[in-house]
């Protein structure tokens, strides 16, 4: 076995046992699965504020102490809302990746 087939072999392992922590029934169609795709929805939803403070901070890193004290690293209520707006849309993405990565690798549910 060359060392490329393990990889796609363990990569293959790794997406079937991801789909099935979610509880897709299949390994095609993932986003008109709608319970497992809102389980997915809602884990990137739990994400994003990290996503979004880590940002923030990366950028408050960058300025003047006095810049810095009016400015909050936690996402405000619509900041919060346009996350959940994002999250939605990038997990429908996400799970379009997967499903192609899925075919590419023969994962089989």
């Amino acid at each position: 076995m060359r060392c490329g087939d393990r990889g796609n072999a363990t990569r293959a392992t790794g997406v079937r046992e991801l789909l099935d922590h979610y509880g897709f029934a299949s390994s095609s169609g993932l986003n008109s699965q709608s319970v497992p795709a809102t389980a997915m929805e809602e884990q990137v939803k739990i994400f994003a504020p990290t996503w979004f403070t880590v940002k923030a901070a990366k950028a408050f890193a960058q300025l003047d102490f006095g810049e810095v004290r009016d400015l909050a690293l936690r996402p405000n209520a619509a900041q919060r809302q346009e996350l959940d707006t994002v999250s939605e849309q990038m997990t429908a993405l996400f799970l379009d990746w997967l499903e192609e990565l899925a075919t590419e690798l023969g994962v089989r549910l």
